[in-house]
Order: structure tokens, then C-alpha cells, then sequence
């Protein structure tokens, strides 16, 4: 997987994260996908590199606790989206979890910005879960069964990641008709 680094010298209170642009954040591009002439290019916000990174807007500790692993895992961007045609970005598509589940639609031409409702349900997207259980922040209770994560001793849904992808693919082409 590229990794595409973008470092930032400021740390931004934390409650403040879910409505911090992508390019603070550290991701991996996830997938490409083409789409009716236009490629869609997948990013995810890790944990790992955010959170525990002092020059990631996400930072909270070297060692984040529990408490903290959960509280980022649920209201920080893990998903964006760029769709693009013949190499020019035309759209970013975000997913947010706070203060409510949303998805922010950037034009990077025009500068506009609007925000589209999220009817999707669970609590965490499965990437970040799998990405959870697989750094084993929860060595105790941390795992995955049957659509759910157990994380710091509770359950949380899981967002399936073909949903989003499904939902940004709608979105994407509502806005570029």
C-alpha cells in the first residue's frame, strides 16, 4: 500500500478532529476503482500514525490508552474519497463521525463544500475495526464476530466498507451530473 504522509507542526484539540481536513491526517490509499469514465481513489486514516504520531493533528499520546484508542476510533474521519477524471481531482468525499455521522463533498475547482446525510448504520467502519484487532490495542477482549468489534470491554456494529464505498459512488454521481 503507498502510505501518502502529510506532517503538520500544529496539535489540534482533539475535539475538534472530526472536522480536520485529510491533509493533517496520515493515510493509505485503500483501493482505485473506475467508475463510469471517472476513477475513484479510496484513502483511509489509520490509527496507527495519527494518534500515537506527534506530528498528526490526531495526536493524543505515544501510548494512547484504551479510553483514547476508543474515542478516536469513533469520531475520527476514517474514510475519504477522491473522484477524478483524466488525473484532475473534480471531488472529495469524507466520511465524519462527529458531532454527527455525515459525508462533507469538497469541489477543490469551485471551493464549495456540503455536507449529504449518512443513513448508514453501525458504530465503526470495519477497516478501522480490523485495523484495531490486527494492532492489538485490546489484547484482552479485542476482536471481531459476526458484525460486531468488542473493544475495551463493549460491542460496537460495524459499518461495512462496500456500503461506503456504495453510498460515496451515489453521492459522487448526483454531484457531477
Amino acid at each position: 500500500m503507498k502510505k501518502a504522509l502529510t506532517l503538520t507542526g500544529a496539535t489540534i484539540a482533539f475535539t475538534a478532529l472530526s472536522f480536520v481536513s485529510p491533509s493533517f491526517l496520515n493515510s493509505v490509499v485503500k483501493s482505485q476503482t473506475d467508475v463510469n469514465g471517472y476513477t475513484i481513489t479510496d484513502h483511509y486514516f489509520t490509527l496507527d500514525n495519527n494518534i500515537n504520531n506527534k506530528n498528526s493533528a490526531a495526536y493524543i499520546a505515544a501510548k494512547p490508552t484504551l479510553a483514547d484508542v476508543e474515542r478516536a476510533a469513533i469520531t475520527l474521519p476514517s474514510d475519504s474519497f477522491t473522484v477524478a477524471k483524466d488525473g484532475k481531482v473534480l471531488l472529495s468525499v469524507k466520511l465524519v463521525h462527529a458531532p454527527e455521522r455525515s459525508f462533507i463533498v469538497s469541489n477543490p475547482v469551485t471551493g464549495q463544500q456540503k455536507t449529504v446525510a449518512c443513513t448508514l448504520k453501525g458504530d465503526i467502519t470495519a477497516v478501522r475495526a480490523i485495523e484495531m484487532v490486527g494492532n492489538k490495542y485490546d489484547r484482552k477482549h479485542g476482536g471481531i464476530v459476526n458484525g460486531y468489534l468488542t473493544f475495551n470491554q463493549k460491542k460496537f456494529s460495524l459499518i461495512e466498507h462496500t456500503a461506503i464505498q456504495n453510498e460515496v459512488i451515489k453521492i459522487a454521481t448526483s454531484a457531477l451530473r
